[in-house]
């Protein structure tokens, strides 16, 4: 009996030696915790059976493991996996390489799990010195609301930056996004994309070069060129060729509202709109602005434009006319003549060929080429006639000489008043 407990005893202090010894051959920075047998030669050891590993902070397990001593490389199979307090790892195989830098390297369904973060990818390397995960091949990422797809992805736990620069699609809150490159900051709950941006929702496609997406604030700011742009439908006033552009706009999620802020286009219908400010209502498909005048592709001033200095106005989509409140101010010229127009009320109706139709209301100062004055209740001006006509009992005032009646009309082409 004694000796079989002698025998026992020293079995374990022998297993204990060994298992020590093998933990100070084995991997360097790699410290051997538990494994059922081992079986080695001149090249190579053999780790067979519910394997522990440890690593600083991080804790591997596989069922199998081969260690080649002069190249100090390590590889795992089975149902491998490396947990930490943040962090988790599943895989199929693991590979440890100490030159040129330490990588512990999971392929075969690789799966990383963070709070509120997956990801899933072929291979992710995990840079031990450097920090930084790095996910190859069929990688979707999720994190919260957000799925990202690439090939490449890197995550840097010191920064705590996820990066990619190859191309990724997005999809947060029904919205489709591409970029070639994109930086998200944890810290920050905000995304920076850039080159090539486009983000896809049900009605419209924004094209841009650099973005910044706030989570909390749910604000999209483009900081380079944009162009809002709505594709394939068979309304002719929504087609390919109407879009609109600016240098700089954002987007507030939520309300679906862009708002303009810098020498924003509107392109619509062969004509093109310019202005300062405006805010584009998706739900409503209204666009509001204050300042908007009309020139043609090649940024010249056409023979016959619109300019509305002064008043808030409405470009109503759904019914196709323009409302313009608060007293506004417009001119329109057409070759040599230039008439100047302040009211209470103007709409103005775009017609399929893209001329006008102008309703004028409580027409306050009319002036038309500096030596006639007009004012009336009502007046309308058709852009493909060239013609005003004035209603409400107008009055004329021609270098001081008053005529009034019932009704006029004044022929832009000739300058002829009937």
């Amino acid at each position: 009996m004694n000796k079989i407990l002698f025998l026992k005893n020293y079995f374990l202090i022998i297993l204990l030696f060994f298992l020590l010894f093998i933990n100070k051959v084995f991997c360097k920075n790699i410290e051997l915790i538990h494994v059922d047998s081992v079986q080695k030669n001149e090249k190579f050891l053999f780790l067979i059976g519910k394997i522990h590993l440890k690593y600083n902070e991080y804790h591997i397990f596989c069922d199998k493991a081969i260690y080649y001593k002069k190249i100090n490389k390590f590889y795992g199979y089975g149902k491998v996996k490396l947990i930490s307090k943040k962090s988790k790892i599943f895989s199929k195989k693991i590979e440890y390489i100490s030159r040129p830098s330490s990588i512990l390297r999971f392929s075969g369904r690789s799966k990383l799990y963070q709070k509120n973060t997956k990801l899933f990818a072929h291979t992710i390397n995990f840079f031990l010195k450097k920090k930084l995960f790095q996910a190859i091949n069929h990688v979707i990422f999720y994190h919260n609301n957000i799925k990202l797809k690439t090939n490449i992805l890197e995550y840097d736990l010191k920064s705590k930056k996820l990066f990619y620069k190859n191309g990724a699609f997005i999809n947060y809150n029904k919205l489709n996004i591409y970029s070639k490159k994109g930086i998200f900051y944890e810290n920050k709950k905000k995304v920076e994309l850039k080159d090539g941006v486009k983000i896809f929702d049900k009605n419209y496609i924004i094209y841009s070069n650099a973005i910044e997406y706030s989570f909390q604030k749910k604000i999209i700011n483009f900081y380079t060129t944009c162009i809002i742009k709505k594709e394939n439908n068979k309304n002719n006033l929504d087609s390919s060729n109407n879009f609109i552009s600016s240098k700089k706009m954002s987007f507030f999620l939520q309300k679906k509202r862009f708002i303009f802020r810098e020498n924003y286009k509107i392109y619509y219908n062969g004509k093109v709109f310019i202005g300062n400010f405006l805010i584009f209502d998706q739900k409503k498909r209204q666009i509001s602005f204050n300042h908007l005048s009309l020139i043609n592709k090649n940024n010249k001033k056409e023979k016959f434009y619109l300019l509305f200095k002064k008043g808030f106005g409405i470009f109503d989509l759904n019914k196709k006319f323009l409302f313009l409140k608060e007293e506004p101010n417009i001119d329109i010229k057409y070759k040599k003549s230039s008439v100047s127009i302040h009211a209470d009320v103007i709409k103005i109706y775009v017609k399929k060929n893209f001329s006008y139709l102008i309703h004028i209301l409580s027409v306050k100062n009319f002036i038309l080429n500096k030596y006639i004055k007009v004012k009336c209740k009502l007046l309308i001006f058709d852009s493909s006639k060239k013609k005003i006509k004035l209603f409400g009992n107008p009055v004329i005032l021609i270098k001081n000489e008053k005529f009034d009646g019932k009704n006029f009309s004044i022929d832009l082409s000739n300058l002829i008043i009937n």
